[in-house]
């Protein structure tokens, strides 16, 4: 999946149709297929273009549901994007956060 190319006002709609193909068909994913959806969402999550909300909601929730079909997965990718001294994006903070209560307040 190659996003990088496609003007930012048209990933909003790449992204939405992603989702609906993963909320329908996910658990057919590959685990490259997989990687790769969460590699290239990690990062548009943390550009910082001038994305509407709706944009970052909908790659969060591609993350969020892809948690629940690959457990632990996403989180450890999502964690080992981490580096000391800096400070993690907003966004990716609220992704961890949900797959985090979505887990009962426990992480990796």
């Amino acid at each position: 999946m190659n996003v990088r190319k496609i003007p930012s006002r048209h990933k909003l709609l790449v992204y939405r149709a992603l989702d609906l193909l993963i909320n329908k068909r996910g658990s057919n994913l590959r685990e490259d297929q997989v990687t790769a959806i969460v590699n290239t969402a990690l990062e548009d999550l943390q550009k910082p273009v001038d994305q509407s909300s709706d944009y970052k909601a909908v790659i969060r929730n591609i993350l969020i549901f892809l948690e629940k079909l690959f457990p632990n997965y996403i989180e450890a990718v999502i964690l080992s994007t981490f580096q000391p001294g800096f400070l993690p994006d907003i966004n990716i903070l609220m992704v961890i956060a949900k797959l985090s209560s979505n887990k009962g307040g426990k992480c990796l």
